[in-house]
């Protein structure tokens, strides 16, 4: 016996496979199995007269990531076809799309999803032209950074059947000198033969009262009703026979503008895995737990290590499966919102609400894994910022109202194994069973040079006036045109002589802090305060954004290091404005050593405090905890 099902391509931006549930009620049909439906009638005679149904295809290639253009927290950041003209080179983009079976007439139309990258001149920026086969087909001009559709019609004896060349290219009008736009999806809607491609073919039924599909191998043939795609209907009432070349199936579709499916049953499609589900009962108001480990299948091991020297802490501390969350609020899809709806329904309907959560996983912008470094672990969500979307932890545990601020207290462990989180848990209990400062009581204020970004020194000062009495700070501030070596030294001498916080203003990148990089990341190996960890707090920008495949940033360098480095952090994914992280700094700060809060408690108070202020929500959103949010510094 077998089960058949039509698989529906799944639109997400974290996966490419869809996930089907069998299940048997025993109040269902025969057996249990609640069965296809199924549609009879008459049989009618086969059509000779060539027929034709509009087909779409689609080219989608995944090649330029891309986040700073666009601001759709949700939407693609992959594109395909790169276009530039102008004085950084002419790139043209090139690419095949397929017109399977085309018709030697009539009318085609073509639709391409273009995004603008550059917005030097007033007025229009882009002029981009598309050819096929040689041929121009279409044109279109539009502004600045932004999407747009260009739409064109063309005969469709420019068609081959089969493979066709496309070509985009940009153009220079009037005082442009400068064009750069990239191509994100190509559908191509054309007339098709009623003829199958391996065996299967998907088609409307284009007000025929009959119709013969042609070009199968064998006469197994079946023919579905697809008008509800989830519930299709299995044709009875077919006709199948030898077509001299093959084989052919010939029906009266039930409506004339219905969708359908013939297909071979020997070109029916295994599923990738099955797996039987164990309910984990997310969902019931009877669980308690303080204390969350959020982990895929591959971490498991390290995540329980975690969970069972929080227990310590926290008895009820617990951990749960990644899948699990995708089962329970996602129906079994990879989406890390599955994340925020569990923590949504714990935080409301659990007898115990969790008051900390942890992801353990690393998480990039490339959850499909494109590019093949397969650094994505744990999946994560974007915020949108006037420079482009950027990763949010706290965006994911803002499930109350959507005002920038985590509903608890969250953080992210960025190991790619369980090898990577055990590290991490015996560095963290070595922290938190001595002096976590190695007896001292000081925080280093390290500051960029002023600039026109901001008074970085000026504002350094500031934030350390909110330091606690008994906390000394030590100042180190890298002066315009000086020795990026002399300032690295500072800081090494400083941490090697210990401090309960490593606190940074001023300019930042992914892999470094200043501009001159006077702390970067071939500083990390030759730290040796491993009994003198702090916790790292960088108000500057990109410093803690790991997110490109196959890179870590500075912030998870220090916090994964295995001897030395830090022992958590707060830093922010993308571009920071000065004064607003200025005022965060000063909240977190007061709310971490004179409130006596753990590092995720203290970045919720300093995210509240700056939503108070009027501070901007995206501002809120960039800045993320590194390592265990339940840390404490000074205990």
């Amino acid at each position: 016996d077998r089960v058949y099902f039509f698989g529906q391509k799944i639109d997400s931006r974290f996966t490419d496979e869809n996930t089907y549930w069998v299940t048997f009620d025993k109040r269902a049909g025969t057996q249990g199995i609640d069965l296809m439906d199924e549609i009879g009638g008459f049989v009618p005679a086969a059509v000779d007269a060539p027929q034709t149904f509009l087909s779409t295809t689609t080219v989608e290639e995944d090649i330029w990531l891309l986040t700073y253009a666009v601001r759709d927290p949700e939407g693609e950041i992959w594109f395909g076809g790169f276009v530039s003209t102008g004085y950084y080179g002419n790139t043209t983009y090139v690419t095949d799309v397929t017109a399977p079976d085309a018709a030697a007439d009539g009318q085609a139309e073509i639709r391409l999803q273009l995004y603008g990258l550059t917005n030097l001149t007033a007025g229009d920026d882009h002029h981009a032209e598309v050819r096929l086969n040689g041929a121009l087909i279409g044109e279109a001009v539009w502004d600045g950074v932004t999407p747009f559709t260009l739409v064109a019609t063309f005969d469709q004896s420019i068609l081959s059947a089969g493979a066709n060349n496309l070509e985009v290219n940009g153009v220079l009008d009037g005082d442009v000198e400068q064009s750069s736009f990239v191509v994100d999806t190509v559908d191509l809607a054309y007339n098709r033969h009623y003829r199958a491609l391996n065996d299967s073919l998907i088609f409307g039924a284009n007000g025929y009262r009959a119709i013969t599909v042609d070009g199968f191998t064998g006469p197994d043939i079946e023919v579905f009703d697809l008008r509800n795609a989830a519930r299709p209907v299995h044709v009875t009432a077919t006709q199948v026979e030898n077509s001299g070349t093959g084989y052919r199936v010939t029906f009266a579709p039930a409506s004339f503008d219905g969708s359908y499916l013939a297909v071979r049953r020997a070109a029916a499609e295994m599923p990738s895995s099955l797996e039987i589900d164990r309910p984990s009962k997310l969902r019931s108001r009877d669980n308690a737990a303080e204390y969350l480990v959020i982990a895929p299948a591959s971490l498991q091991h390290g995540a329980q290590t975690l969970v069972e020297y929080r227990r310590q802490r926290f008895p009820d501390a617990r951990l749960i499966d990644l899948q699990d969350v995708y089962d329970e609020f996602n129906g079994g899809i990879e989406d890390p919102a599955a994340i925020s709806s569990f923590l949504k329904f714990a935080l409301g309907s659990w007898q115990t609400a969790p008051r900390f959560i942890v992801l353990a996983g690393k998480g990039t912008l490339d959850p499909k894994d494109i590019q093949g470094y397969g650094t994505n672990v744990l999946p994560l969500i974007l915020c949108s910022t006037p420079y482009g979307v950027f990763a949010s932890d706290s965006r994911m545990a803002d499930v109350f109202g959507r005002d920038g601020v985590p509903d608890i207290a969250i953080g992210r462990i960025p190991a790619l194994s369980s090898t990577d989180l055990t590290a991490y848990v015996d560095k963290l209990r070595a922290f938190e069973s001595s002096d976590p400062s190695g007896g001292s009581q000081n925080a280093l204020m390290l500051a960029d040079n002023a600039d026109g970004a901001g008074d970085f020194p000026a504002d350094s000062l500031n934030v350390a006036a909110q330091l606690p009495n008994d906390v000394t700070p030590i100042h180190v501030t890298h002066q315009e045109g000086s020795d990026a070596d002399l300032t690295r030294q500072q800081v090494s001498n400083a941490l090697d002589q210990g401090v309960m916080l490593f606190n940074f203003i001023g300019h930042g990148a992914v892999t470094q802090l200043g501009s001159e990089a006077f702390w970067a990341m071939p500083d990390i190996a030759g730290m040796t305060n491993s009994d003198r960890l702090p916790i790292f707090a960088a108000f500057s920008c990109y410093a803690g954004n790991g997110t490109f495949p196959g890179y870590n940033s500075i912030t998870e360098e220090m916090t994964l290091l295995g001897s030395g480095g830090v022992i958590a952090a707060l830093a922010p994914t993308g571009l920071s404005i000065n004064h607003h992280a200025v005022e965060l700094n000063k909240a977190f700060v007061e709310a971490l050593l004179d409130g006596g809060q753990s590092l995720g408690e203290a970045t919720q108070s300093a995210i509240e405090s700056l939503r108070r202020q009027g501070g901007p929500q995206f501002m809120q959103e960039i800045y993320n905890v590194i390592g265990d949010p339940a840390v404490v510094v000074g205990q």
